[in-house]
């Protein structure tokens, strides 16, 4: 079963006057061992000059992407990072992706969390 999740959650970071908005985490809810998650995490710029998406870390194997996620994003434009996750565990799960910007010091950090049951 392949589900898309639509994010609303963001949060705003700020380095003087540059400012990315970047989902901060996605809550998938109630899932089973072996489901497959579709997640798309938005990030705009909302800085007058162009960001550098530089390094993307992903916490967990089960976390993929066929795309390279290193990207320039224009002054105001909007980019959307494609991940495909393969649901593993037991119980309430969290992983992580890091993203890294050139103009920034710390990563964002993305959580993704969920409540695994049986299948």
């Amino acid at each position: 079963m392949l589900i898309v999740v639509a994010l609303s959650f963001v949060v705003s970071c700020s380095t003087s006057d540059d400012k990315i908005i970047v989902t901060n985490s996605i809550n998938l809810g109630k899932v089973n061992d072996g489901d497959i998650r579709m997640i798309d995490i938005e990030c705009v710029n909302n800085t007058r000059k162009t960001l550098e998406l530089k390094e993307v870390y992903i916490s967990c194997s089960c976390l993929r992407t066929n795309n390279d996620l290193t990207r320039k994003i224009e002054p105001k434009d909007t980019v959307h990072l494609n991940f495909e996750y393969l649901v593993e565990g037991q119980g309430y799960v969290e992983r992580y992706i890091h993203l890294y910007f050139d103009k920034y010091k710390d990563p964002y950090l993305i959580k993704i969390y969920a409540n695994v049951g049986g299948k």
